[in-house]
């Protein structure tokens, strides 16, 4: 019997001993089915692999099918039974903790405060018949209270499903009042929120910044924030907003037809990371409270400091005079108190240390002096005699000490910060071949000047470096010897930032490698495990000779031992520091000083400004010493 199942072989070049006339035969081959019919020999195109490749995919869209009937009826059976019984359900979302701000030491810099609040549900509030309701909750408020209210109501979204704050910081009795009314009043009530909190608002809040209502704008940027959510608006605050915020949960409540809520999908919140930052927290608490002393007592507008770990690049304090309440921004402040924030003219929202571009006067010259070793223009023991400036043209280019300063070698002329040598090995002088305005550009930059440091912190500037070029292109004007001059002693049209003038004091210290600032040291977990570590990260290195540094770092050691920094050999600790006055057009000169300890192994760098503060070693020197004298009593171990 013919057995259709069997598959035979053939031999095609001996086809016709397998015709017989009016039969019909199948052999299945690797090629293909073949029919012998009629006499003849036919081959059907029909692969074997092929029709084995159908009936997975057949099998695969069957077992999608199953799958998709498996969640409908099990899964989701029960939610969708309450719907077909005219139940319902309401998704919830499960709002996440915001991650913290420790310092290096683990000493909490904010904390998560909770307050009352009056929230609504505008979906399901009842606006035709709320007045009573209203009237009901405004006999327990202050007019301030009574007018917030008004105005947040007026700002609702109508179909809403989210919880939307009417008033914030409810006092206890407030909140116990209003409740016993709302009890019966679907869509608004009385809910605990979490409220930022600053551990030193006013020695923290340029670096911290604040966090603030989210705006129209940040909406439409972020989609995933609801209407009522916080956002950092400045700061470490924004810029690690996507750590700290965490990610939000979701749950879906049915309700039963008895009226019982069931939770049928819980999706859990993740709390924001925590962040450690490489601040020392007592460091910037001492270094605000100096600056600010020194600039009060002196009539000062305002200044800036910062203190860097030279060997890493880490942040230790950065701060900025005047301040401001992030606390008090953070929990929101009326129209005309921010205003009077904003307009001040002394501008406490103005972040000097990281925004403000200075001319930078004297503490750029010892990356001239690096610079001009480097090409030899000079050695160690070249000398200039400085009998109180140059003439050149008709023009004068005064020392600062009247009758100059005597003969002066590289050192002499940092400790005592001499004018005319740095003219000459800047600028050139007669038959002196200086740096010239190309080389001084190429050195400043190279030590950083010009370009932003990548410090993470929104908000920097990248201060200026003039060059030839860019004179003749923007002011239509020729490059003249006298602009060499300026710029060799850190005047014209050069600026820098405080951090730009600490971070290549840095590399000065750290015998050249220059590294980028840095204020996140590693990202923890509520149990305080380490799940991120930040490494230094290093901008350049062997920016110069050994030799030409060393000769640099003595000069500087020389201005405390005595030169122009000599109020601070005084301290338990050996100090090398630069101190700088720069001219500016807006008023009295800018007091500058930088300066390392200890000097033979240098642990810290100290940079700071005062603005319209005149002379360095008088107004900005005082205030690294009061904190250097404080960090070799309480960390110099």
């Amino acid at each position: 019997m013919f057995d259709p199942f069997k598959v035979e072989t053939i031999d095609l070049r001996a086809r016709e001993s397998h015709m017989h006339s009016g039969s019909r035969r199948t052999w299945a081959g690797e090629d293909g089915i073949f029919n012998v019919a009629g006499g003849e020999l036919l081959i059907s195109p029909v692969n074997s692999k092929k029709i084995i490749v159908l009936y997975i995919f057949i099998g695969l869209i069957f077992c999608l099918f199953l799958g998709r009937i498996f969640y409908w009826q099990v899964l989701e059976g029960s939610h969708r039974s309450l719907i077909s019984r005219g139940q319902s359900s309401r998704v919830e979302v499960l709002k996440s903790k915001r991650g913290l701000f420790y310092d290096r030491n683990l000493n909490p810099l904010v904390k998560n405060a909770p307050i009352f609040s009056l929230n609504v549900v505008p979906a399901k509030f009842d606006r035709k018949n709320s007045n009573e309701t209203i009237s009901a909750i405004e006999q327990f408020l202050s007019e301030d209270q009574k007018k917030e209210l008004q105005d947040n109501l007026s700002q609702l979204p109508i179909y809403a499903n989210e919880s939307i704050l009417l008033l914030k910081e409810l006092n206890y009795d407030q909140a116990i009042l209003i409740q016993t009314i709302l009890s019966s009043n679907k869509g608004i009530d009385v809910e605990l929120q979490d409220q930022r909190v600053y551990a030193d608002s006013l020695a923290f809040s340029h670096v911290l910044g604040y966090v603030g209502k989210v705006s129209r704008d940040e909406l439409a940027q972020h989609r995933d924030y609801l209407f009522n959510d916080l956002i950092g608006k400045s700061g470490l605050e924004s810029y690690y907003e996507s750590y700290l915020r965490g990610q939000y949960g979701q749950q879906r409540i049915d309700i039963l037809p008895t009226g019982e809520e069931e939770i049928s999908y819980n999706k859990p919140a993740i709390n924001g990371d925590n962040l450690v930052l490489s601040i020392d927290g007592d460091l910037q608490k001492k270094l605000f409270e100096s600056l600010a002393a020194h600039i009060r007592a002196n009539g000062n507008r305002g200044g800036s400091a910062v203190a860097l770990n030279p060997n890493t690049g880490e942040v230790l304090a950065l701060v900025s005079y005047p301040s401001f309440n992030s606390t008090s921004l953070g929990k929101g402040i009326s129209i005309n108190e921010y205003n009077n924030i904003y307009q001040n003219s002394h501008k406490p929202l103005f972040f000097r240390t990281i925004t403000g571009e200075y001319p930078s006067g004297s503490v750029i010259k010892p990356v001239v002096a690096i610079g001009a070793l480097e090409e030899k223009i000079i050695t160690p023991i070249t000398t200039v005699l400085s009998t109180g400036g140059i003439s050149l043209g008709g023009w004068f280019f005064p020392d600062w000490k009247a009758g100059g300063h005597g003969i002066s070698n590289v050192t002499k002329a940092l400790a005592e910060s001499v004018n005319t040598f740095f003219y000459y090995v800047g600028g050139g002088y007669n038959n002196f071949k200086g740096l010239g305005v190309d080389g001084l550009d190429f050195w400043m930059k190279r030590f950083g000047l010009g370009n932003l440091t990548g410090i993470d912190v929104a908000g920097e500037k990248s201060g200026f470096v003039p060059t030839q070029r860019w004179k003749e292109e923007q002011r239509n004007e020729p490059w003249y010897p006298g602009d060499t001059y300026h710029l060799s002693i850190g005047q014209g049209d050069l600026l820098v930032t405080p951090l730009q003038v600490a971070n290549y004091t840095a590399a000065i210290a750290n015998d050249g490698t220059l590294y980028k600032p840095y204020l996140l040291k590693e990202i923890i977990d509520d149990g305080n495990k380490t799940i991120l570590k930040i490494s230094p990260k290093i901008l350049a290195n062997r920016l110069a000779s050994h030799e030409n540094l060393s000769v640099v770092r003595d000069g500087m050691r020389a201005a405390v031992t005595e030169g122009s920094a000599r109020s601070l050999s005084t301290l338990p600790i050996e100090v090398a520091a630069k101190t700088g006055t720069a001219q500016n057009e807006a008023g009295a000169p800018h007091a500058w000083f930088t300066c390392f300890a200890p000097y033979q192994n240098p642990q810290i760098v100290i940079t700071v400004l005062v603005e319209n503060g005149v002379e360095g070693g008088t107004a900005a020197a005082p205030v690294a010493k009061d904190v250097l004298n404080w960090w070799a009593e309480n960390r110099n171990k």
